[in-house]
């Protein structure tokens, strides 16, 4: 009986989880409206989306003394009041500058979401399975958001703030549905429930000192950023430019990037040892890497070839899942490590946003473009930098390993 409640519980918190990706991820399908509603170019309108990573990511580490204190149950139920209220300064938003408020507080509203899904996996189910209900996790989400991304290119005509008014509505019901349904654990001790700044601090010292630790991080951060970068913000409006196709077609195609995501968690869940991080994640973010380079400049290979190469990468790129499944063998509260590890995932957002739309205006500069325009080049150059980055850590990684094997043993 304990069981099947630890699982009914958790499944709660899932439907929480759900909804926070969907919040972050539906977004790829409202790109070109958001960009002539606001008169915006593609890498500002891509900024202001990507705005709610900011501050979302910044209050991770933070988020577990807030649950460790609250409680999942009454973060999730604050978090999604705060979301709908947020949601209305997106919507009436008369510029830019307003929409980036709201969307940044959007973010903000369900920065301890994960950290509480976490904690209450950590609650409610035994603790050798907290690595696999981490990634299962995961799977699902993408599932949900196949989902999600199929039914707005059906009714794509259906205008970018109604999809935030649903969005908004659905999160004060599910605020009031949490008020009746998710229970708090009542066997804690005080000192189980607690956990001080001043701890967080030294739990992250601990954490930031051990580097092999931090290297499979930064890669599972760069793999991430494929689920929220190119699948959450870019790949359709690409995939229309590159291929003269619509941008309903297109969210169609970039759904072969999940359905390769969710082939890979499965693979990861059920055939591999999820336990053995490093080879797996050198091998798979070195591959997703050249998957992506290809597809960017050979926009126009054959359909099949395509299909394919996108579910290659998206099965190389769920290998971010193992930057959490670890976590279930470290001695640090869950909801302080997985706080940090997904803050350290998600803060990469925002950085290659930056880096976009700074290249972004060197191609406007360079070539003397109207700030509106985006050619296929633009986007091909503009989408080189997390491949690059990634590559980058990679060979890093290895240059950490390949030292540390050669160091002598003096004891």
């Amino acid at each position: 009986m304990g069981m099947k409640k630890g699982i009914y519980q958790w499944n709660l918190a899932l439907v929480a989880v759900i909804f926070q990706f969907t919040a972050q991820l539906i977004t790829a399908g409202l790109m070109l409206d958001i960009t002539q509603y606001f008169h915006a170019s593609a890498s500002q309108a891509g900024f202001m989306l990507s705005s709610y990573y900011i501050l979302y990511a910044l209050i991770q580490v933070p988020a577990g003394a807030v649950v460790s204190r609250l409680g999942p149950k009454q973060t999730f139920i604050l978090g999604h009041v705060v979301f709908s209220l947020s949601s209305l300064i997106l919507i009436y938003a008369s510029n830019l500058y307003i929409a980036f408020i709201g969307r940044i507080l959007m973010g903000m509203s369900l920065g301890c979401h994960y950290v509480s899904f976490a904690k209450t996996t950590e609650q409610w189910l035994p603790a050798i399975y907290f690595g696999r209900f981490i990634a299962l996790q995961e799977l699902l989400v993408v599932v949900f958001q196949i989902i999600f991304n199929l039914a707005l290119a059906s009714t794509l005509n259906i205008k970018w703030q109604s999809v935030i008014e649903l969005l908004a509505i659905s999160s004060l019901l599910l605020a009031i549905f949490f008020v009746f349904s998710i229970k708090s654990k009542s066997d804690e001790t005080e000192s189980d429930r607690m956990v001080s700044l001043k701890q967080i601090k030294y739990i992250v010292k601990q954490m930031i000192r051990d580097h092999d630790f931090m290297f499979k991080t930064m890669i599972g951060a760069c793999l991430f950023s494929f689920l929220t970068v190119i699948y959450g913000n870019w790949w359709p409006t690409f995939l229309s430019a590159a291929r003269q196709v619509s941008i309903a077609h297109a969210i169609i195609s970039n759904q072969f990037i999940a359905i390769g995501m969710i082939l890979g968690m499965s693979y990861l869940l059920l055939f591999a040892n999820i336990d053995d991080t490093k080879q797996t994640l050198i091998r798979f973010a070195t591959l997703a890497a050249f998957g992506l380079l290809v597809i960017l400049w050979w926009p126009n290979m054959p359909s099949l070839y395509l299909d394919i190469t996108m579910v290659l990468v998206g099965f190389t790129s769920s290998a971010y899942c193992l930057g959490f499944t670890e976590l279930g063998h470290k001695p640090f509260p869950k909801a302080v490590s997985v706080g940090f590890v997904n803050g350290v995932m998600l803060m990469l957002a925002p950085i290659l946003q930056t880096l976009i739309a700074l290249v972004s205006s060197l191609f406007h500069w360079i070539c003397n473009l109207p700030n509106t325009s985006v050619s296929v080049l633009e986007y091909q150059i503009d989408l080189s930098v997390l491949p690059f980055i990634q590559l980058v850590i990679i060979v890093g990684y290895m240059s950490y390993l390949y030292k540390k094997r050669s160091r002598p043993n003096l004891f």
